[in-house]
């Protein structure tokens, strides 16, 4: 399909109410799909050791090619995975934050009970 033109795009991440748990959620989803054309199933797969935070770098599993992939960092998509990952995760009883960011979850079902 053809892709949409950058401004629209722009748009619609600009048009997502970041004050809400569900706005940063999807806006942070949109974001990784507009900077990197990332798969559903490579979103709700990425984990917070995907992140190079020193190199700015990101890691994707592919799961078509079974490839890994290093991508550059933006300072968009960092922005938004730390306001999803702030809004989103809690502390297990033992104190350790799962290293998912909960995207799969929250794709499918909403945000999790705070």
């Amino acid at each position: 399909p053809p892709a949409l033109d950058w401004n629209m795009v722009c748009a619609l991440l600009q048009s997502i109410d970041r004050s809400t748990h569900i706005g940063k959620r999807d806006y942070a989803i949109l974001v990784l799909i507009a900077t990197y054309g990332l798969r559903e199933n490579e979103i709700v797969n990425l984990k917070l050791d995907d992140i190079d935070w020193r190199s700015m770098r990101l890691r994707i599993n592919q799961h078509k090619t079974f490839k890994t992939l290093l991508l550059p960092l933006t300072e968009d998509a960092g922005k938004a995975i730390i306001e999803v990952d702030e809004a989103f995760t809690k502390p297990k009883s033992d104190g350790k934050v799962p290293g998912y960011l909960g995207l799969e979850i929250l794709l499918n079902t909403g945000p999790k009970k705070l």
